[in-house]
């Protein structure tokens, strides 16, 4: 998964501004921060259009997401990948009680 951490897209479920229940797919908002707080690769949604599996990117909400909520990962991909958005600061990103309170879980 490549690295192209530049900041979350307007439409991240993750952000303060996310609209209420858009998550993309079939997640509940449960089983999405489920999945994002587990040591899972999650892609962003505008890079997955026509594209194959090695050239999607993260997604930087959700890497963000992480962080804000104090999961570190294990694997090291992930890791470098979280490290690398610390920069960017996390302040417009949701906190999981908020997420899962806007999103309804």
């Amino acid at each position: 998964m490549k690295r192209d951490l530049k900041e979350a897209c307007k439409e991240c479920p993750f952000r303060k501004e996310a609209t209420p229940g858009q998550l993309g797919g079939d997640w509940t908002a449960l089983e999405l921060h489920k999945h994002v707080m587990g040591d899972e690769y999650f892609p962003c949604h505008q890079t997955m259009q026509d594209k194959r599996e090695e050239d999607y990117s993260f997604c930087i909400g959700a890497l963000q997401y992480r962080n804000k909520n104090g999961q570190a990962s294990r694997d090291l991909v992930l890791m470098g990948a979280q490290n690398q958005v610390k920069s960017l600061g996390n302040s417009d990103i949701l906190s999981a009680k908020d997420f899962l309170a806007i999103h309804k879980s």
